[in-house]
């Protein structure tokens, strides 16, 4: 089959699938949490650390990315 294709005799079989459409729903469960579904996540490539910010306008909610602050390291002090 191979060798067929590549003398153009025959076409080539298509083995790439379609990406699905993910939910881009998210909610708030019982405890207050905003849910964000991991498909969402990773159809987003979003960080698993990242942080924002809410922000509501009206009856809408936005979510603005937030930069983490700088690690801070504890140095020993010398005798």
């Amino acid at each position: 089959m191979n060798a067929l294709v590549a003398l153009d005799k025959v076409s080539a079989v298509n083995i790439k699938r379609k990406k699905r459409k993910t939910n881009n729903e998210v909610g708030i469960n019982s405890r207050g949490s905003l849910i964000i579904p991991k498909k969402l996540v990773d159809a987003m490539d979003l960080d698993k650390t990242a942080l924002f910010t809410v922000v509501k306008d009206g009856t809408d909610l936005f979510l603005k990315a937030k930069k983490r602050p700088p690690k801070t390291i504890l140095r020993k002090k010398s005798k």
